[in-house]
């Protein structure tokens, strides 16, 4: 059966009693438009607490690359669970939320710095508790915000009352988020990103970019070209490949929605994930898509409930050696691995239909495009390259992550303007 999302973070409720999932999701109004999380929703979840389980051993081979990228996103899809006392002390409730509900946005690490700054006040590095403070204090805004608790409570008596039709959504629905450690280590080095002195993101440092669609109620998802050996052939063959739709669709019922009116919702339809590793980024990059097994093979019902996903390790192409433990036949991800040894003359690839859009985007690959993040280079112009960037070119000068620099995200912007308001 399909999970229905509240706002993007699985919160289900009986109005009288809660047992887990039931299957009559909490509807929010129809008028919801923005991605903007509010001190309200960060108070109601609490602090992230998760840590990825990385591999001891970095992979050395393209399936174990795939199979880590894979057991990543399997973790970051885990649940957590929990609880809520609302104003009636006769009232409990638990909530189930994804790991990545729980990781923060740009906007909650702007909010952790001006408190920093006010707490601690400007200084060249700041120590992990001085950190932790700042982002704990995203979940105990009700000290310093007047009414807070008054709106908290009318926020909750809305999600447990038993006319769902005007509940408010809790959640905004987020297009990046990154997880503790990322911030922990952004708000400590937020000086020397200035400078462009940044070190090195710590081991399990993640960053998400999700992808949404709004979408009629069970219209159902388009799907892309085949990823499969013929199809990725005759793909590449074109000048400038690009994604083209097919003339496939199909129902929702395999993919996280969030359902926002009786007649509208919104459908997850891709993803980026990006973890830090011992030396390196490894990327995982997941897209709706049943068409055909290629890039679902190995995953049979991938836990994002995504069909399709890629991986990036390196710049080049990581040796096909199968396992001996009983591994599922994976001839056709085979064939594929052969067909980017020829195709790519062994450089890596991995491109997500639904975000690699555009002439020449379908032969691209995410740590090549990174490589250049912090540079003057425009993804226009890594694409017109003779290898769309796949090829290794220098070493990124901000830690392969363009929301440093550029992007919506822009950390660089958002700290210098807070630094300079409070200075």
């Amino acid at each position: 059966m399909m999970w229905l999302w509240l706002m993007a973070f699985g919160i289900y409720s009986n109005a009288s009693n809660f047992h887990g999932y039931i299957d009559s999701p909490i509807l929010p109004h129809a008028g919801f438009s923005s991605g903007v999380w509010t001190g309200i929703d960060r108070h109601i979840l609490g602090d992230e607490l998760f840590h990825p389980a990385l591999a001891e051993v970095l992979p050395s081979n393209w399936l174990s690359e795939r199979k880590l990228a894979r057991d990543l996103l399997a973790q970051l899809f885990a649940e957590e669970m929990r609880n809520f006392e609302p104003t009636d002390p006769a009232i409990h409730r638990s909530f189930s939320f994804p790991r990545w509900g729980f990781f923060y946005t740009p906007d909650e690490y702007g909010m952790a710095l001006s408190q920093l700054l006010k707490s601690v006040g400007s200084k060249a590095n700041y120590s992990q508790s001085e950190t932790d403070a700042a982002l704990k204090s995203l979940s105990r805004l009700a000290t310093f915000r007047p009414g807070f608790q008054q709106q908290l409570r009318l926020r909750m008596n809305e999600i447990f009352s038993a006319n769902r039709d005007g509940n408010h959504a809790l959640l905004g629905i987020p297009r990046t988020l990154y997880n503790s450690l990322f911030m922990n280590h952004l708000l400590s080095e937020s000086a020397a990103l200035l400078k462009g002195e940044i070190r090195s993101f710590p081991e399990g440092s993640m960053a998400l970019k999700l992808a949404w669609e709004r979408l009629p109620k069970r219209t159902g998802l388009i799907h892309w070209t085949s990823t499969d050996v013929s199809a990725l052939l005759s793909l590449w063959a074109q000048p400038n490949p690009e994604w083209s739709l097919t003339n496939e669709s199909s129902g929702d019922s395999n993919s996280f929605y969030v359902q926002i009116s009786d007649q509208e919702m919104y459908v997850l339809k891709g993803m980026h994930l990006a973890v830090k590793l011992s030396d390196r980024w490894i990327w995982t990059s997941a897209w709706w898509g049943s068409n055909g097994f290629d890039f679902s093979q190995d995953a049979e019902r991938s836990p994002e409930n995504l069909q399709k996903f890629c991986h990036s390790f390196s710049h080049e192409l990581s040796p096909w050696i199968r396992s001996q433990s009983g591994d599922r036949d994976t001839s056709e991800l085979n064939g594929i691995h052969r067909l980017l040894l020829n195709q790519f003359r062994g450089q890596g690839w991995c491109s997500n239909p639904f975000l690699e859009k555009g002439p020449g985007n379908a032969q691209t690959s995410c740590i090549g495009c990174h490589q250049y993040a912090g540079t003057t280079r425009t993804s226009e112009e890594i694409l017109k390259l003779p290898d769309q960037g796949r090829a290794f070119e220098q070493n990124s000068t901000d830690h392969f992550l363009w929301s440093l620099r550029s992007s919506s995200d822009n950390f660089f912007l958002r700290t210098k303007a807070i630094r300079d308001s409070s200075d």
